[in-house]
């Protein structure tokens, strides 16, 4: 059984996961949560793109991944919420525009069944 990855937030930023794209059936869920007292403002976003990748096809070294909003919680969320995948993806964000009077934490789950 897989266990959950978690990101403690302390503070506005960038946190992202990268999950193991290739994995079949992909299935991905994911939950972003408030400490009691905590508020904030986020927005989750995940890249089809290898965020790895060095050079783009048309041989440029300017390569940026494109990251796609989340169709649940992709622009500024303000409660504790989750949404999931079924499809492969190359990376999961979130992004904390505001964040204050405690944390909050990035959860992870990314599993198949068992055989």
């Amino acid at each position: 059984m897989a266990k959950p990855s978690y990101t403690l937030i302390t503070a506005t930023g960038t946190y992202a996961f990268y999950p193991d794209w290739m994995q079949s059936p992909f299935n991905l869920s994911y939950g972003v949560e408030f400490a009691s007292g905590a508020t904030g403002t986020y927005t989750v976003s995940y890249t089809l793109d290898d965020v790895n990748q060095q050079i783009d096809y048309y041989g440029s070294t300017a390569w940026t991944p494109i990251w796609l909003a989340d169709p649940t919680n992709g622009s500024a969320q303000t409660a504790s919420a989750g949404g999931f995948y079924t499809f492969p993806i190359r990376g999961l964000r979130v992004i904390f525009s505001a964040l204050s009077g405690g944390r909050a934490r990035f959860a992870v789950l990314q599993g198949m069944s068992a055989r």
